[in-house]
């Protein structure tokens, strides 16, 4: 997978999150790092299982980081470890755009979208420009992480599990580990989009809204 791009002799990395497995080792399995996925979820419930005391949402995330280090963080495609169970986290990808668009579009703070021009113009039609361009690149890794299909984080291949956003407090207490409260929960701006926007957002994320059909012989339920 391409990572970076050459520019004359040297070689630029992508300022994004990478396409990695947050590593449980007490529960023995790999948990696909999807922004707003419940990877903040899953990366508390982890650093519970490997004894770290978190106090806050920058911390979790700095334990966990999306850079490979081998150990609590693999790339995608890595077979290390490869026995463990490995799971993704399955999000409606409208729940997801809005939970992005109202944390991070609303309330602005990241220099990417700050230079992009958000604090002057956090319009819907705006954010769909910048969702056609983020989206049209070519290479996943360099496509803004929050943003980025969950079809381009994994492929059908890559997991062993799918759990749906709803199920995931039930599925973290099926393997024995400690259910933590939504760290990671966006500020309420808006609930629905108007119709133009659903449209564009189902061809914008066609691969994603079929994705539940796609890997339904994988889908965990509480009754397995």
């Amino acid at each position: 997978m391409i990572i970076g791009r050459k520019t004359d002799q040297r070689e630029v990395s992508t300022p994004f999150g990478r396409n990695v497995f947050i590593v449980n080792h007490k529960r023995q399995h790999k948990f696909v790092s999807i922004a707003k996925g419940g990877i903040t979820t899953l990366k508390h419930v982890t650093a519970i299982d490997d004894g770290i005391k978190v106090n806050d949402k920058k911390q979790i995330h700095s334990n966990y980081p999306s850079i490979p280090d081998g150990k609590r963080v693999v790339a995608i495609g890595d077979n290390k470890f490869d026995k463990y169970t490995k799971v993704a986290i399955y999000r409606d990808p409208t729940s997801r755009f809005l939970s992005w668009y109202n944390d991070k579009i609303m309330h602005v703070y990241q220099p990417y979208l700050i230079k992009l021009g958000f604090l002057q113009d956090n319009s819907l039609e705006r954010t769909f420009e910048f969702l056609n361009f983020e989206l049209g690149k070519t290479e996943p890794e360099w496509i803004e992480e929050h943003v980025r299909p969950q079809s381009k984080i994994y492929s059908p291949k890559d997991i062993d599990k799918l759990v749906q956003m709803s199920d995931i407090d039930s599925y973290v207490s099926s393997i024995g580990s400690t259910t933590v409260k939504n760290t990671n929960k966006s500020k309420k701006s808006l609930t629905e989009l108007p119709k133009w926007a659903e449209q564009e957002l189902k061809k914008l994320y066609k691969d994603d809204y079929q994705l539940l059909d796609k890997l339904k012989d994988k889908l965990w339920s509480s009754n397995d």
